[in-house]
């Protein structure tokens, strides 16, 4: 293995699962800075993409459940297991004869997102927690799911039996979903959740810059009626 990636058990690891040129990247780079080993996962990064950034590159296809399987064993070869896991995983599917047809989506392409926001979500949750489980009693962990203001019925049931778990999401000042989302962004905020050692709630919404997205209050009208004299 090349020296580059300096593999340290001493340390604490992030897994980031669904790495990319945004989010996965300015999450990578803030816990790099903050002392963190940090492996990331994906179909198509190679270890040569990221060497000079000191991370460990697993090759994982996240619709292939023994490629999560193989991928967390790789991961903790290296590393041993992760304290903090991301699954920043989306497959956007619009319905070909428009939003008012929602089943003239084919039934790959549904299958395809429930299989990535619930089956193999659960999974890599499950595999997550059971690294946890053989970290130091003293090392904080934390499992955070990346998405948009859509949140799934899947994310709320994963809470359950987690040690920490987080479902996150950037929005606009109104409230909708934020395009395109800020990477550095991702990276300040979750490094915060994961300073913060107690579970909060469960699902967190926040603003470019980091800031806990705060609903604007409705402006209020005052009608007045004048009696004629």
């Amino acid at each position: 293995m090349s020296s580059s990636l300096s593999p340290s058990t001493s340390k604490p690891t992030i897994f980031i699962v669904g790495f990319g040129r945004n989010i996965g990247s300015g999450v990578a780079r803030k816990f790099k800075k903050e002392g963190f080993n940090v492996a990331v996962a994906s179909r198509t990064v190679e270890q040569m993409d990221v060497l000079s950034d000191g991370y460990l590159a697993v090759k994982m296809d996240v619709g292939k459940v023994a490629d999560i399987e193989r991928g967390f064993e790789e991961m903790e070869q290296v590393y041993g297991p992760a304290a903090v896991v991301i699954y920043n995983v989306a497959h956007a599917t619009f319905a070909p004869a428009g939003p008012s047809n929602p089943l003239s989506i084919s039934f790959q392409n549904f299958y395809a997102n429930v299989a990535l926001s619930g089956v193999h979500a659960f999974e890599v949750a499950r595999l997550a927690n059971a690294g946890f489980d053989r970290l130091p009693e003293n090392t904080p962990r934390l499992f955070i799911a990346t998405g948009n203001v859509l949140s799934s019925m899947t994310d709320r049931v994963l809470i359950t039996g987690m040690n920490r778990f987080y479902y996150a999401s950037e929005v606009s000042p109104q409230g909708g979903p934020q395009n395109p989302p800020d990477a550095d962004t991702h990276g300040l905020v979750f490094h915060r959740l994961y300073q913060q050692r107690v579970q909060g709630h469960w699902e967190v919404r926040f603003v470019r810059g980091g800031a806990p997205w705060q609903p604007r209050p409705k402006p209020c009208s005052l009608g007045i009626i004048l009696n004629p004299a």
